[in-house]
């Protein structure tokens, strides 16, 4: 299993597909790609407020959107920003975030916008809380 490693000061467009060999993950340096479906886990949404109750305070997040959707790693969208959302497996997820553009990568780009990478961060956005995407949604 080898790894696509991509680095440096890179920007990529158009349509692309990029894999690694044998099953391998696409990395910018050391960090996963982000792809849609990535996973995160985010603090509970407490809403409606006391003493009613949570609607849903689950803390799973998911990738749902990318804003820049030409360049799929594994077959799989890769992210630069876009939309998640929160919730729970058993109630959906119906509380709606935006992913932050990436602290760790600045160079490897689509279209000029950062890729994110695994350990980036969103919000969401009833609370404003913060989210930490821990897998990085590539099979």
């Amino acid at each position: 299993m080898a790894d696509l490693i991509l680095s440096g000061d890179l920007n990529l467009s158009r349509s692309l597909a990029l894999s690694g060999s044998a099953g391998g993950k696409v990395k910018v340096d050391s960090d996963e790609v982000l792809t849609v479906d990535a996973k995160g886990v985010g603090v509970p949404v407490l809403q409606p407020p006391p003493p009613s109750g949570p609607l849903n305070e689950g803390t799973k997040v998911k990738v749902m959107r990318s804003f820049n959707s030409t360049v799929s790693a594994n077959g799989k969208t890769i992210v630069t920003q876009g939309i998640c959302t929160q919730g729970d497996d058993a109630k959906g997820f119906p509380w709606p975030g935006m992913i932050l553009p990436s602290a760790t990568n600045k160079g490897v780009k689509i279209d000029g916008v950062p890729i994110n990478v695994k350990n980036d961060k969103a919000i969401t956005l009833p609370n404003g809380g913060s989210v930490t995407f821990n897998e990085s949604g590539q099979p």
